[in-house]
């Protein structure tokens, strides 16, 4: 925990404490996010309330911190709007503390839409498939697959029939951000 939160976890002891603490961070957390991602969409609030098949009035009442009488149903319908998913969780009170020391505008406009998710998803299998010769599963100590990179044992050169030895010195592995991860792939 960080000092700030460490101070903050003193404070959430106290019961009463705890519920405005947990009222506070939905009321505005869920503004802040909305307003986040109307920026980076570059909607306005009659935009974002067409799509969202609400009133201008009630967007605006729901980017408002002060409102608090927004309803889980008002939310889902933005959401639809920004074309996003929202997850209400239960969660401990550390969680809560992290989420709230690490909110910033970027991190919270940082959702994509589905049609961008979905782009992205496409790019990255369209990747994968290219590569998929070459890829083998590693099973990794953290129970998650992991793909590693296999050279074949022989490479056809470019416009001949004869197979050309492969010499991992001269063909080193490459560089793992090509998958996605930066780190050593596992042995």
């Amino acid at each position: 925990m960080t000092t700030m939160s460490s101070k903050q976890w003193n404070k959430l002891r106290e019961k009463l404490y705890r519920q405005h603490f947990v009222e506070a961070q939905v009321k505005r957390g869920v503004p802040f996010q909305m307003k986040a991602l109307l920026k980076k969409q570059k909607l306005s609030q009659a935009e974002l309330a067409d799509r969202a098949g609400l009133t201008q009035g009630a967007v605006s009442r729901a980017l408002n911190p002060n409102y608090g009488n927004l309803t889980l149903n008002t939310i889902i319908r933005i959401a639809a709007g920004f074309d996003v998913a929202f997850v209400g969780l239960f969660v401990p009170f550390s969680k809560l503390l992290d989420y709230s020391d690490s909110l910033s505008e970027e991190g919270a406009a940082d959702v994509p839409s589905f049609v961008e998710e979905d782009q992205q998803s496409s790019r990255q299998a369209e990747r994968t498939a290219k590569l998929s010769p070459f890829l083998t599963r590693t099973a990794a100590p953290e129970a998650q697959m992991r793909f590693r990179f296999t050279p074949p044992a022989e490479v056809t050169a470019i416009g001949s029939e004869r197979p050309v030895p492969s010499n991992d010195a001269k063909h080193p592995e490459p560089p793992m951000e090509l998958y996605g991860r930066t780190d050593s792939p596992a042995a």
